[in-house]
């Protein structure tokens, strides 16, 4: 399980890997989160850059525990 180490409060741990930069506008990612064992995902997500700003494009795969 993950904790704050502040507060003791239970929390995430997220992070985000770059997969494939399909152009410069547009990445392939794989976004994760995990609490405990029963409480994790995994996506990959394709964003695309759009006036400056990176936006959600499709959802390729979900994996939820």
């Amino acid at each position: 399980m993950v904790k704050d180490k502040t507060t003791g409060n239970e929390g995430w741990i997220e992070w985000i890997v770059i997969k494939e930069w399909i152009s410069d506008t547009e990445v392939r990612v794989m976004e994760c989160s995990y609490r405990h064992l029963l409480a994790c995902h995994e996506n990959t997500v394709v964003y695309h850059k759009v006036e400056g700003k990176w936006k959600l494009k499709n959802i390729e795969s979900m994996v939820v525990s």
